[in-house]
Formats: C-alpha cells, sequence, structure tokens
C-alpha cells in the first residue's frame, strides 16, 4: 500500500487534490479495485470470525468513481453474509438490508438507496463496516466529504458495541498523515487494491 505525505495539506486541499486523481478513473477501473479490495479484506486472518452465517456487512453505493465493492457482493453472500446499505432518513445516516440490487431507489445526492419499506438495522446490528472516503491514512484518520454523516452514525456507538470500521479507498487516497478533529471517528483497518492494513491507533 503506498502512502502519500500529504501532512501540510489541510482537508479542503486533500479533498481538492484526491477528488481531481479520482476523476481521472474511468469504469471498470472502480469495479477492479472493488475485486482486489474484496479479496484482501476476506485474506485477513482476523475476519475469519467477522464474515460468519447471518453477519451483517454494511457497504456503501459508489459515486464519483469509488470503489466499487457492490458489484462483488456475490462473494459475501455465499458466506451467508446480509448486506445493508445505508440511506438518508431526516438528515441523518441509517443502513437497511437489501435483497436485491434491483430494489433500490434515487435517494439523498442521487445516490441509490435501500427503499423505505427496506428492513432497517441499528449499528449495533453490523458487524463489519465498510466506509468510503476521500482520504485515510494508516492510523485509521479519515477524510470524508464534509458533510460528517459516518461521523454522526458512528457516534451513536460510543456506549455500546459497533461494527468493525474498514476504509475504503484506491492506494492513492492513502496518506502519511492527515489532521483529526475531536469529532472524527478513526477507522480500524484501511483497505485499498495493494492490501489491508489494521490501523495503527484503532479506536
Amino acid at each position: 500500500m503506498n502512502s502519500n505525505n500529504q501532512e501540510t495539506m489541510n482537508k479542503d486541499e486533500i479533498r481538492l487534490r484526491v477528488g481531481h486523481m479520482r476523476s481521472q478513473l474511468r469504469k471498470p477501473e472502480d469495479s477492479i479495485a472493488g475485486e482486489r479490495v474484496l479479496q484482501n479484506i476476506l485474506a485477513l486472518p482476523e475476519f475469519n470470525s467477522a464474515f460468519f452465517e447471518g453477519s451483517v456487512i454494511g457497504l456503501y453505493h459508489p459515486i464519483r468513481m469509488e470503489v466499487d465493492l457492490i458489484s462483488h457482493i456475490g462473494q459475501l453472500r455465499s458466506r451467508g453474509c446480509r448486506i445493508a446499505l445505508p440511506r438518508i432518513r431526516e438528515g441523518n445516516l441509517s443502513f437497511s438490508i437489501i435483497q436485491d440490487e434491483k430494489e433500490l431507489v434515487s435517494g439523498a445526492f442521487g445516490i441509490m438507496e435501500p427503499p423505505p419499506q427496506a428492513p432497517h438495522v441499528s449499528i449495533q446490528d453490523l458487524h463489519v463496516l465498510c466506509v468510503p472516503g476521500l482520504a485515510f491514512d494508516l492510523s485509521g484518520a479519515r477524510i470524508g466529504y464534509g458533510k460528517g454523516f459516518y461521523d454522526r452514525f458512528l457516534r451513536a456507538a460510543d456506549e455500546g458495541r459497533r461494527p468493525v470500521l474498514i476504509g475504503v479507498g484506491y492506494d492513492f487516497q492513502v496518506m502519511d498523515v492527515i489532521l483529526q478533529e475531536e469529532h472524527d471517528r478513526r477507522m480500524d483497518y484501511i483497505a485499498a487494491p495493494s492490501g489491508a492494513t489494521k490501523a495503527h491507533f484503532s479506536i
């Protein structure tokens, strides 16, 4: 996994730089990267007990050439995993189980999401949560799109069980150091096409 020395850049500068780099990608690069990332995650010995029959895995529907994991969810379903995707409810993130990708509907910001009638799952129901972002570092720090949906969602698990958090991105999205603010939530693992690694300072 390659990293880039960006510690002198602020969050907005990183968002602009990485967003531009990702905009240069073309399909099927997102799906190819997604297959490699998923294989790297599944190869982690720590996850032999995480991906079990009936476990709930939180994914995301990719936008703007994000790494595409959802095209490969058959590999998770073949292990008996259930898949949950996010939707925006009253300005906040929530997750619901999906049975078939054809049931997805266009939601907030034009992102495909589960329909309102899909079974809701709480953060405590999720065993593993794959989190998109614009940048990560190997301490588990993450830079999102600036709206704080995931940070607010993860805050609900401060006092109880929470899923294993995996930050997902391309290799060029993994930095040496990115500054964290008090409300930011760190990832437990960072997964990119070249490999998956445990964060140095996992919460």
